[in-house]
């Protein structure tokens, strides 16, 4: 069995000829390129177990060459961009599972090696070009392959890089996609040609993902835990990307910001562990992307919820359709505007510099302004996530109260500041909750829940009531009486809002922190 750490890069058609004249290329390069036809066949079992399992097993055509390919995701905790592979040549062109010798592989695939039970899937048929490269004492092989995917008579095309480290550091990797992608717009291609080859044979159109619990132990140093939330949350993003982009489904540019935002909280948390000047960097291009992508989500939320109440309150359904069909057409270009956003190469930059934080060990060197209490950074990396996470949880506790305890006066400005606590409180909670049993958190994560309910359609009202002059401007004359009925529900929800907010914040306060230092 190898490990092999590989990062696979989207590039445009038109884009391609430019990247096989990258002067970075032909700087780094050991030898000319090498061209080969690869064809492969993928397969699985008529259920797709293997798929299941996120096993994925070929038989790949070089020439008069068959090699069998049998790949599955690192353990969890690694980069996900580490993946154990097994591979051998073997006769014929369908798989060979007789001499499998590797413990972990036979668990891996057994019971599936009962003749005819495989069957092929897909087949990717692709040219591809290889530049062996050497970046500092760090060997990467280049790739770029350019073909397609058919399954069941449909066809996807390929177009994308891949960049294997053979030797060196990791971090090497990602400095290298950074200088590509400064030359070339790349993107992060986050579904391998077996992800993509099973979405063709089904059908399947990008799908939201949520957030996955995040795994920590009590054991765990802070060092350790950042990785792991950071690691995380990144999968969260780049999981949405496709879903966001095609635009068909709201709750792709949802989850998308969603994990943004869980992002940026993360690097609260963790501040006084993070060099000062880098996580303003970081914190800057996150800001950036949640701005492009906000329109969007606003005008979803619009047309799938505010409307949708309205729509109760307005009898005229010739208004109506005509503000429905202003905001439409305002959506239609905040998703150009966010499809721009994640097609911008400062996308693709801000993801491998992350990753590259991470992968790279710049985190095990980090050096900040140090915590209150006067220690290093440095120092506070090496302490033991629970009595860090009780520190941090009780210290935005605090903050929360006080600011809540003024709910009825706050004003629109504060109002807003206090929904970000709040929904900052939860994230933290939920980074670190695995540390945590008792049934209190239960309790208090419900009462946070209650609360960011309340204050979110609070401040869906407020945002609704912002996008008023722009259907003014944009909607046809009908839609005048649904305005002035949309202006109306606007005010009466956010008194609606406050009122609710008092008796949940009065409950809330009352609760017991279930974080304890050790």
């Amino acid at each position: 069995m190898a490990e092999e750490i590989e990062l696979k890069l989207a590039v445009a058609p038109e884009h391609v000829e430019r990247f096989r004249r990258n002067p970075i290329l032909r700087a780094l390069k050991e030898r000319p390129a090498s061209i080969k036809r690869l064809v492969s066949t993928y397969y699985d079992t008529p259920k797709f177990e293997l798929r299941h399992k996120a096993v994925a097993l070929r038989v790949r055509q070089i020439g008069h060459e068959r090699i069998q390919t049998i790949k599955c995701q690192a353990a969890r905790g690694k980069s996900r961009f580490a993946r154990q592979e097994w591979e051998r040549n073997i006769e014929g062109d369908r798989p060979d599972l007789s001499s499998l010798d590797d413990p972990e592989l036979r668990r891996l695939m057994s019971p599936h090696s009962a003749k005819g039970k495989l069957a092929p899937v897909f087949v990717t048929d692709v040219k591809r070009e290889i530049w062996p490269l050497r970046l500092g004492t760090s060997q990467i092989e280049c790739v770029l392959d350019v073909g397609e995917i058919t399954a069941n008579g449909k066809r996807a095309p390929v177009c994308e890089v891949e960049l294997e480290l053979k030797s060196g550091r990791p971090a090497r990797l990602f400095e290298l996609a950074r200088r590509l992608n400064a030359a070339v717009p790349l993107r992060i291609e986050p579904a391998s040609k077996a992800e993509r080859g099973y979405s063709l044979a089904l059908g399947a159109e990008p799908a939201p993902r949520k957030a996955e619990p995040v795994r920590l132990d009590s054991a765990m140093s802070v060092r350790e835990a950042l990785g792991a939330i950071t690691r995380d949350c990144i999968v969260h993003i780049v999981g949405n990307v496709d879903c966001a982009h095609a635009g068909k489904d709201p709750e792709g540019v949802h989850q998308l910001r969603v994990g943004l935002r869980r992002l940026r909280a993360a690097f609260s948390v963790f501040g006084d562990a993070i060099p000062e000047r880098e996580r303003r960097a970081i914190a800057a291009a996150l800001r950036w992307l949640q701005r492009e992508l906000g329109p969007a989500r606003e005008w979803d939320v619009f047309i799938d919820d505010t409307l949708k109440a309205l729509s109760k309150r307005v009898p005229d359904a010739e208004a109506l359709k005509a503000l429905h069909a202003a905001a439409e057409a305002a959506r239609a270009v905040a998703y150009e505007r966010a499809r721009r956003a994640l097609a911008d190469r400062r996308y693709t930059d801000l993801l491998l510099q992350l990753e590259a934080w991470i992968d790279g060990g710049r985190a095990r060197a980090a050096r900040g302004t140090g915590p209150e209490n006067g220690k290093a950074a440095a120092d506070l990396l090496d302490q033991p996530v629970l009595s860090f996470s009780a520190e941090v949880l009780r210290a935005w506790h605090a903050r929360l109260l006080k600011l809540g305890a003024r709910h009825r006066k706050l004003d629109e400005k504060e109002f807003h500041k206090l929904r970000i606590r709040v929904k900052k409180q939860r994230y933290a909670i939920e980074f670190f909750r695995n540390l945590y049993t008792d049934k209190t958190a239960r309790r208090y994560i419900a009462a946070l829940k209650a609360l960011q309910d309340v204050l979110g359609t609070a401040h869906d009202a407020l945002v609704a009531h912002a996008l008023i002059p722009q259907l003014e401007e944009n909607a046809a004359g009908s839609a005048e009486r649904a305005l002035g009925q949309l202006e109306g529900w606007c005010h009466a929800t956010l008194r609606h809002d406050r009122k609710r907010l008092h008796g949940l914040w009065q409950a809330f306060a009352k609760l017991k922190p279930f974080w304890k230092a050790p």
